[in-house]
C-alpha cells in the first residue's frame, strides 16, 4: 500500500481506459481500498497485488485472486500496462509468466471481466488465448457489462 502514489500516476496516464468505466482514476484512498478487497469467500492469503518495477519506474500492476471463484481458477482482478510500456510485448510477458506459475501450481483455468466497452483489452486477452465465456453486469457498477472472459492453463488438459 505505500506505493499507491505510483499506482495513481501509473493509472492516470491511461486516463481514456477509465474514461469508458468510470468519471476517472481512482484517488489514493480508492487505490488503498482496492488493494485491500477481498471477493466474498476470499481469504487474504489467496490475493496478490503486484507492481512490475523497471528501473525505479511502476511498469504495470496486477491483482489477482488463486482459488476463486473455484478452487481451481485464477481470477485476474486488474491488470494494467504504463501507456509508455503498452504495445511492446511487456504485458504479454507478464501475463504468460502468470500463467506459467499458475499451471505450474495446478490450477485449471485463468478468467477475469472485461468490460464490454474496452475493445483494446479484449484484442490483448484474445490474443492470449482467453475466450469469452458469458456475459453479466458489474455489481459495483450496474451500468456496466463484463464479458467473463476464461483462459485454459498449460497442463490444464491432463487435470481434468
Amino acid at each position: 500500500e505505500g506505493d499507491c502514489e505510483a499506482v495513481l500516476v501509473l493509472q492516470r496516464g491511461n486516463q481514456d481506459f477509465f474514461d469508458r468505466i468510470q468519471s476517472g482514476p481512482l484517488g489514493s484512498a480508492e487505490v488503498a481500498e482496492a488493494i485491500r478487497a477481498l471477493s466474498p469467500g476470499v481469504a487474504a492469503e489467496q490475493k496478490r497485488y503486484l507492481g512490475v518495477w523497471r528501473d525505479g519506474s511502476l511498469e504495470a500492476v496486477l491483482d489477482y485472486v488463486k482459488g476463486y471463484p473455484e478452487p481451481d481458477i485464477l481470477w485476474i482482478g486488474f491488470f494494467m500496462v504504463a501507456r509508455e510500456r503498452q504495445r511492446c510485448g511487456e504485458g504479454r510477458r507478464i501475463i504468460r509468466a502468470l500463467l506459467e506459475s499458475a499451471g505450474e501450481a495446478g490450477l485449471r483455468a485463468a478468467r477475469l471481466g472485461c468490460n464490454v466497452e474496452n475493445e483494446d483489452g479484449h484484442r490483448f486477452w484474445s490474443a492470449l488465448g482467453f475466450r469469452d465465456k458469458e456475459q453479466q453486469w458489474e455489481l459495483s457498477h450496474p451500468e456496466q457489462r463484463l464479458i467473463v472472459m476464461e483462459g485454459r492453463l498449460a497442463g490444464s488438459e491432463e487435470r481434468k
